[in-house]
């Protein structure tokens, strides 16, 4: 899968835009199910005592900090192939889209100061960054 989209723009010039997707995957801790970490695991690894086990992470998209978000993006997007658009750039509009991001509920008006709507990439990058990081 490539790291870029390209949009043809109303002055039909070519507009790149990153798809997190291929990134994520690239992630060392990424697994893309269950039946993906169980074949990467080796026999050896498992003994009769063993137990798997699986955890959720509850409310991630909205608890993610938003400088550690960025923090983690910034990261992934230094290591694409391709960089164009550059990396300041896509951290520019990310931290646009975070920290400027107002909603309303009710008639009433929010500001989201911390985490973000559902994003499974950017949460994955984030996951991925915490394990690497910790």
């Amino acid at each position: 899968m490539p790291n870029f989209l390209c949009i043809r723009s109303p002055n039909q010039t070519d507009l790149r835009v990153c798809r997190p997707t291929s990134l994520v995957s690239r992630l060392p801790s990424y697994f893309q199910d269950t039946t993906n970490y169980l074949t990467e695991l080796s026999p050896s690894d498992i003994s009769e005592e063993t137990l798997l086990v699986s955890l959720d992470v509850v409310s991630l998209y909205t608890n993610i900090p938003h400088e550690d978000g960025i923090e983690a993006c910034r990261k992934v997007w230094t290591t694409r192939e391709t960089m164009d658009p550059p990396t300041k750039s896509l951290v520019d509009l990310l931290t646009l889209v975070l920290k400027y991001n107002i909603f309303e509920f009710n008639g009433d008006h929010y500001l989201q100061v911390q985490g973000t709507k559902m994003a499974p990439s950017y949460a994955n990058i984030f996951m991925g960054y915490l394990k690497t990081n910790s």
